[in-house]
């Protein structure tokens, strides 16, 4: 029967207070903000361009190894 008092003042503990506190940790969520920015400029577009050529040939070598 005491169990149920206990339960009913959770909020009173200090106990759900500690949760609270991790959430402002993962805060990291600012940092890629300023990666988004430049993404919409156009200069970026044209590296992605030239990484997927690379990367392309890159694979097609590693494919060929892996069919034979």
């Amino acid at each position: 029967m005491s169990d149920q008092p206990n339960r009913n003042q959770p909020t009173s503990k200090p106990v759900p207070q500690p949760e609270p506190e991790p959430h402002p940790e993962p805060q990291p969520e600012p940092q890629p903000e300023p990666q988004q920015e430049p993404q919409h400029e156009p200069a970026p577009q044209p590296r992605p361009t030239e990484d997927k050529t690379t990367d392309m040939s890159e694979i097609d070598g590693e494919h060929e190894i892996i069919w034979l």
